[in-house]
């Protein structure tokens, strides 16, 4: 804890063995948390508590070791003022868990693709030259080795993505334009069912920043999810455009909705809510991709609402992306 006046005058055990300091070198004089801390790291935790309250808290290599810093103002025990509360966390163990549980992840997805293209092509084949009584059957498993490869790829994406190995390339789309493009990939899938899908928006264009690609992929996943769990006779809805500097879009349908309980945890790996996952295939992890690619653009993903009437999901992220200032380096 710091005083208004940079007087250090509380740091715990815990603490000091985290930052490698002795006691005396923090405690009871001025600008020690500074010097302990650096300029950039000790100016981003003021900013943060005076200024961006609801920041993410801060991850930094410190040492060997993986280190969260959050930082609040707490009011002064004797005056009016405010001190600079710093807590620190360490996250070692966590990070290096998620590091492995990719890491695998990875590895026996780049190992199964392999068998996995050799059996779809040899599944293909059976399934052209099956006796009719044979026919069910190698349909069947032409369907799961289909559904194993569109899981397998879903892994890899996703380990791609948690790891940091995929990145975006923003440039100016026409956000309208991509919501379309997705309506019309998805118009087959979504006649077949008799469902409508359609896009709104209140100008014919919205210029946005973004990857393409990726955005593409979120939309897509979330529209795609839309039709799929949407009865035949209903429709689905891509609205999109920009509010207050913040692009978005949201993806609304009238199917059987999400259960009250298990809302929160959506976007989660490998959830399938289970008012439907007996009746309609899938892998579970469409909707984590869809948050991974948010967290890229500086974004997020939400479940605004959902009930026995329908969804709706939103998806924002800055509209411009933030640019060097001319004469500065980029």
């Amino acid at each position: 804890v710091e005083r208004p006046d940079t007087v250090c005058i509380v740091c715990n055990p815990a603490a000091v063995g985290l930052l490698g300091v002795a006691l005396h070198d923090l405690v009871g004089e001025r600008g020690t948390v500074k010097r302990t801390l650096g300029s950039e790291l000790y100016a981003a935790l003021v900013r943060r508590a005076r200024e961006e309250p609801d920041q993410p808290p801060l991850v930094m290599t410190w040492g060997a070791r993986d280190l969260v810093f959050d930082s609040y103002e707490v009011p002064e025990v004797r005056g009016d003022e405010m001190d600079l509360m710093v807590i620190i966390r360490d996250v070692t163990a966590v990070l290096e868990t998620e590091r492995l549980k990719r890491d695998l992840v990875s590895i026996v997805s780049h190992e199964l693709r392999t068998p996995l293209t050799v059996l779809t092509s040899a599944v293909e084949m059976i399934v052209e030259t099956a006796a009719p009584e044979q026919q069910a059957i190698a349909e069947s498993a032409q369907r799961n080795v289909a559904r194993m490869r569109d899981m397998v790829d879903d892994l890899l994406d996703l380990a791609r993505l948690e790891s940091g190995q995929a990145e975006i390339e923003r440039r100016e789309v026409d956000l309208v334009g991509l919501c379309q493009e997705t309506a019309s990939l998805l118009g087959l899938q979504a006649r077949a069912k008799q469902v409508g899908i359609s896009v709104h928006a209140e100008v014919p264009a919205v210029p946005v920043d973004c990857d393409p690609r990726y955005l593409s992929r979120a939309i897509t996943n979330l529209a795609s999810n839309a039709v799929k769990f949407t009865p035949a006779g209903g429709h689905v809805w891509i609205e999109c455009g920009v509010e207050a500097g913040r692009a978005f879009v949201h993806v609304i349908d009238n199917g059987p909705g999400i259960p009250a309980g298990e809302q929160s945890r959506i976007f989660h790996r490998f959830f399938r809510a289970s008012n439907t996952r007996s009746q309609i295939g899938g892998t579970g992890l469409g909707l984590s991709i869809v948050a991974q690619i948010m967290e890229m653009h500086g974004g997020a993903a939400a479940l605004v609402h959902s009930d026995a009437a329908g969804s709706r999901f939103r998806l924002e992220w800055p509209a411009r992306a933030m640019r060097p200032v001319a004469g500065t380096p980029a």
